[in-house]
């Protein structure tokens, strides 16, 4: 909690710093689950791309990628149906965003 108050200022409720055993040499910042709408409101993109400077903070594309969890009972089966054919047809795609590459044990795509 005191590097959430330390990082963002007024938002240390929002995120938090974790291991993951998925990254190498550093942690994982998680938020808390957000609509998307209050996201592009009201989360601090300014505030947080300081912070990731002033921590000297990077990200190495051996280990880390941005991730979004997402409930599934929120989706209809033709949803589903749209990520499997994302999925299927942008794997690189996906593997690039996601920080995984082709090449990845943990969470690879192959």
């Amino acid at each position: 909690r005191r590097w959430a108050r330390d990082f963002i200022p007024g938002y240390e409720g929002l995120l938090y710093a974790k291991a993951d055993s998925s990254v190498r040499n550093g942690y994982e910042v998680v938020t808390h689950p957000m609509q998307p709408e209050w996201a592009m409101q009201n989360f601090p993109f300014e505030i947080f791309q300081q912070g990731i400077e002033n921590y000297g903070m990077r990200l190495t594309h051996e280990s880390t990628g941005t991730h979004i969890h997402m409930n599934k009972e929120s989706f209809t089966s033709a949803h589903l149906w749209k990520f499997l054919q994302i999925h299927d047809k942008l794997s690189h795609f996906c593997g690039v965003v996601g920080g995984r590459g082709t090449s990845a044990g943990y969470g690879s795509f192959d």
